[in-house]
């Protein structure tokens, strides 16, 4: 980057800590202001934050892989989680029923549904550490996410030693192996050329030697810098993945071609890689105490605790609010740069990772990258990683059951708190429509990043891995400035995600383990300083995990198909089974949470509907057993929950205690929430799907969509947002 792009970043980070620290007087009344603002932020401010804390890099990456990768079908694989499809059912009838409680946290309202006694004590705190270890493992996600793409901008280097330095005789000797790579690729070009292939692999290839010779040219120059011989370690281990791919290509392509050999000179060219890096791993030895990666997380994080621990939740709401500026500005310039200037070719190729580390590029065309219903079946090769999608029309439908059981059972994190901190039932659904609304925008973002991603892979060859599409194409096609501006909107993005959720996790520790079991009478002064030590403690938790972490989807898939699964079921039934107790609840989550740990070390590596079936199923037994084995929640609690909360479900014994016409009226706003979540969970899917459309320029099936939204739009008016005012009152 230039330097006003460095300038752009650095007054913005300036910016949001200042607006932080503004906040700190007014966030240090007490923990009820510090975790929820005092219960006094307007609905859009919780709307926006809310928005801008979804937009977190990671989760941006993963998608725009998904896209780049699968066109328009990239969306409903990401119904697993980047579609935030929960956001339906809080809009409907989730979000009015946390906020009833009038609780901080989920484990709080453990209390409120399980009794004060040992049954509702033990459901909060095995909630409240359940939810800590998750905000840990988010934490982790965050920063190999926001590290992988900060790292590659800001050019941080590797914190390292040098224990074998290269010698002259050594480095004129690398010399001679780099120019015999050079001589043989380009004489491996010609060969290629001269027959019928078409190979993207072979831009691949030239792209990959182009970057491995700079990049020697700088270690040649400066054989002391750590950072370079580490970035010219990953360049060698890069062109052998670009080669071992256009191999696997061309083999591919033999019985077509009628070619029976591969090019003559590529196994001189394989012999020189293989001689190249082995001498340079003998050569040279230094050893990398911490990554570039971890430390551009540990950048970001540090600036984004400043703020978060001096102002809590009115400093992550009104810097989120302030960054929803910028990332809508970022967003804005992507799209209508990728709408005027670049389109979907009629063919062209996209790049899957292999299970041997390699990629190989695939041909696709614009019909069925564009095609908005999602196929029954993809064509990925069997030694690919995405191989285990090619049962798409199952898989999609696993992830809507997933999500439909998630959503209604809700959510623990950052997401609740904003329910927990809205005025009334009415905010709470405006809120959440606005939220939605919002995040709608995200989409066109994504597939611009992915369609300007096929763009440069037409002119320099095809982007191997599609994590690095974002990163890719912001730095090889944004101007100088704007790209400043788009960095900085997308650290904005990771910071409100991370902010969120060490906010809301700290809170866990604050409310339902130190105050409730810890310390009862606690002064605020106290609990405002276990706050903030709360915060710093799970950040530091979260940043060792990274470490372990490979990669991106790594984490993601075990967040949202193992952990996530070994809480979904106790999360669900307590809501519309009354006779599930406290015991039921914290026996199914502790052995869901045992069972999603189990896989993780145990088996690690299978599909995800295995993982998300593994944890579950263990999780629904702990509850069944948990419920049965002990005696049911005393009715003067389940009767003060109904009465507040007044969800559907298997409530008889508690709602046969209540006059007809209070039932009644509890009946037609269940009915009316039941009736609405049918058209919204369509409504947030085809509303994303129309935006994508639109950057895609698909017309004909951007004019049907925008036909089904107008017709759930009415729907969804008339069974839900006039109605958004009618609460049912019932005295005590």
């Amino acid at each position: 980057m230039a330097a006003v792009d460095y300038i752009i970043i650095g007054i913005y980070l300036s910016l949001i800590v200042f607006v932080g620290m503004v906040l700190q007087k007014k966030a240090s009344a007490g923990i009820d202001s510090y975790f929820l603002g005092n219960r006094g932020l307007p609905w859009w401010a919780l709307g926006a934050s809310g928005m801008a804390s979804n937009m977190d890099v990671a989760g941006t990456m993963i998608n725009t892989a998904w896209v780049f990768a699968l066109g328009a079908a990239g969306l409903f694989l990401e119904i697993r989680g980047g579609v935030t499809l929960i956001m339906a059912f809080l809009m409907i009838f989730m979000g009015k029923w946390n906020r009833r409680a009038q609780v901080m946290t989920m484990a709080e309202w453990m209390r409120f549904r399980f009794g004060s006694g040992k049954e509702g004590n033990t459901a909060r705190i095995v909630t409240a550490v359940s939810v800590i270890v998750v905000t840990c493992a988010m934490i982790t996600y965050m920063a190999v996410g926001s590290g992988k793409f900060v790292s590659t901008f800001l050019n941080i280097p590797d914190l390292g030693r040098i224990e074998n330095p290269l010698e002259r005789s050594e480095s004129d000797r690398l010399d001679t192996l780099m120019d015999e790579i050079t001589l043989y690729r380009l004489i491996v070009d010609y060969e290629i050329q001269t027959q019928p292939l078409q190979l993207p692999e072979q831009k691949m290839l030239s792209s990959s030697a182009r970057e491995l010779r700079e990049t020697w040219e700088r270690v040649k120059h400066s054989p002391q810098n750590v950072t370079g011989l580490s970035i010219m370690d990953r360049e060698i281990r890069g062109f052998g993945t670009a080669l071992r791919s256009l191999i696997s290509s061309i083999s591919l392509e033999k019985p077509e071609s009628g070619h029976e050999t591969l090019p003559g000179d590529i196994d001189r060219l394989t012999a020189s890689y293989q001689e190249l890096s082995t001498f340079y791993v003998h050569s040279v030895s230094f050893r990398i105490i911490l990554k570039a990666q971890f430390l551009a997380a540990l950048l970001m994080i540090f600036l984004a605790m400043l703020y978060t621990v001096a102002s809590g939740l009115y400093g992550v709401v009104w810097t989120d609010v302030f960054q929803g500026v910028l990332i809508f500005g970022t967003l804005a310039y992507i799209c209508i740069t990728a709408f005027m200037k670049f389109g979907v070719p009629d063919t062209f190729f996209i790049s899957v990772p292999m299970k041997d580390g390699s990629f190989q590029a695939i041909q696709t065309t614009r019909e069925a990258w564009t095609h908005a219903l999602p196929p029954w079946r993809l064509a990925f090769p069997k030694d690919s990683l995405y191989s285990v999608y090619n049962l798409f029309g199952i898989a999609i439908f696993f992830y809507l059951v997933k999500v439909t059981i998630e959503g209604c059972g809700g959510t623990s994190q950052y997401m609740i708190q904003r329910f927990y901190a809205s005025r009334s039932d009415r905010e709470a659904g405006l809120l959440s429509l606005f939220w939605t609304f919002l995040l709608s925008f995200r989409w066109p973002f994504i597939t611009a990043i992915a369609i300007m991603g096929i763009a440069l892979g037409a002119q320099q060859g095809v982007i191997s891995d599609p994590e690095k599409v974002l990163p890719v194409v912001v730095n090889e096609l944004v101007p100088v400035g704007i790209k400043g501006l788009l960095v900085a909107g997308l650290m904005a993005a990771a910071m409100s995600t991370f902010d969120s959720t060490v906010n809301a996790g700290a809170a866990y520790w604050v409310k339902d383990i130190y105050q409730a079991f810890i310390n009862r009478g606690a002064s605020e002064k106290i609990l405002m300083k276990h706050s903030r030590w709360a915060s710093v403690l799970i950040v530091l938790m979260g940043l060792l995990f990274s470490l372990t972490i490979r990669n991106i989807n790594e984490i993601w898939g075990w967040i949202t198909m193992s952990i996530g699964a070994g809480m979904i079921i106790p999360t669900l039934l307590r809501w519309y089974w009354w006779r599930m107790n406290g015991y039921g609840y914290a026996y199914g989550m502790a052995a869901g949470m045992i069972a999603a740990v189990v896989q993780r070390l145990v088996f690690p590596g299978v599909p995800e509907y295995v993982s998300f079936s593994f944890a579950s199923g263990f999780s629904l037994v702990g509850t069944i057993l948990g419920t049965y084995l002990t005696k049911p929640t005393e009715k003067k609690v389940l009767d003060q929950f109904y009465k507040i909360t007044r969800p559907f479900g298997f409530w008889n014994p508690i709602r046969s205690r209540l006059s007809p016409a209070v039932r009644e009226n509890i009946n037609k706003e269940n009915r009316r929430d039941i009736i609405s979540t049918f058209f919204a969970v369509p409504w947030q899917v085809v509303l994303f799907l129309t935006m994508m459309m639109l950057i895609m320029k698909s017309w004909n099936t951007l004019f049907v969509l925008l036909g089904i939204l107008a017709i759930l739009s009415v729907g969804l008016y008339l069974n839900w947002f006039r109605h958004l005012s009618k609460e049912v009152k019932i005295e005590d």
